[in-house]
C-alpha cells in the first residue's frame, strides 16, 4: 500500500472529509488532495502536520 492510500485509509476510518484533515493540518485542502490522489509526494513535514 502506498502512502497516499494509506493516508486516504486512514481518514475514511476516522470518518474525516479530506477538507476536515486539511484544516486540521494547517495544509489547504487542494494540496492535500493532491497528496491522497498520489499527485504530489508529500515532504516530511506535511506528513507530520496530517498525522
Amino acid at each position: 500500500m502506498s502512502v497516499n492510500e494509506k493516508i486516504r485509509s486512514i481518514r475514511e476510518a476516522k470518518g474525516l472529509t479530506q477538507e476536515q484533515v486539511a484544516e486540521k493540518s494547517g495544509i489547504s485542502a487542494s494540496v492535500y488532495g493532491d497528496i491522497e490522489r498520489g499527485e504530489n509526494d508529500p515532504k516530511l513535514s506535511k506528513l507530520q502536520k496530517i498525522a
